[in-house]
């Protein structure tokens, strides 16, 4: 599994604070072609909680891998740098973090 993926699997990165989490919507909605990508919770979703923005985050990569785009979401989420993923304070509930598979 991606050294990235696993992070945020395992509640260790909660979501990227940088422009890459919008890169990775714009990705998702320029290859699907649909207008129904759930938005990054960054400047108008900022007031959400940590929890809140991972759940979006792994809605994200979930649609990522349903559609053969993971590798892409993989590579956008790998060029974050470390300073800018904000992590985890022990408040993202592990559970909800389910994958198909071992990205």
């Amino acid at each position: 599994m991606c050294d990235v993926i696993q992070k945020i699997k395992d509640g260790i990165y909660a979501y990227p604070e940088s422009i890459e989490w919008g890169h990775l919507y714009k990705m998702l909605s320029e290859n699907l072609g649909r207008d129904d990508i759930p938005l990054p919770l960054i400047l108008g979703g900022s007031i959400a909680s940590d929890f809140d923005k991972n759940k979006r985050l792994i809605e994200q990569i979930i649609i990522a891998e349903e559609n053969g785009l993971v590798e892409e979401a993989i590579k956008i989420l790998s060029g974050v740098p470390e300073d800018h993923w904000v992590k985890s304070n022990g408040n993202l509930d592990k559970k909800a973090v389910l994958f198909e598979g071992d990205l």
